[in-house]
């Protein structure tokens, strides 16, 4: 339950992106963002729903533009919502806001 709370909140946060939910092998996923997109991971997190699910945001510190994705269990990564102008806030202690490359 808290899973898919986390996931509504999320996507309620993300609502003035392009939101959408597109499915493949996480790998072939990774792999067109890096080639394709030009961005990498920059955060990952373990969804609360004991089924052993991660979050990934992913960035291209160039352009700024970003993907959330969801792997589900290594079998399928989802593109929940992608977008432009990533920036970082002050919220982030200096030690993770050092780690994005922006």
């Amino acid at each position: 339950m808290k899973g898919i709370l986390a996931v509504l909140l999320l996507l309620l946060l993300v609502s003035d992106a392009q939101a959408h939910t597109t499915c493949f092998p996480p790998g072939d996923l990774q792999q067109w963002l890096r080639l394709s997109e030009g961005q990498s991971p920059i955060f990952t997190g373990e969804i609360d729903n004991d089924k052993g699910d991660t979050m990934q945001t992913w960035l291209n510190p160039t352009n700024g533009t970003w993907t959330i994705m969801i792997v589900k269990l290594n079998d399928w990564g989802c593109a929940l919502a992608t977008g432009i102008n990533f920036s970082v806030h002050g919220g982030l202690s200096t030690e993770i806001r050092d780690e994005v490359p922006l």
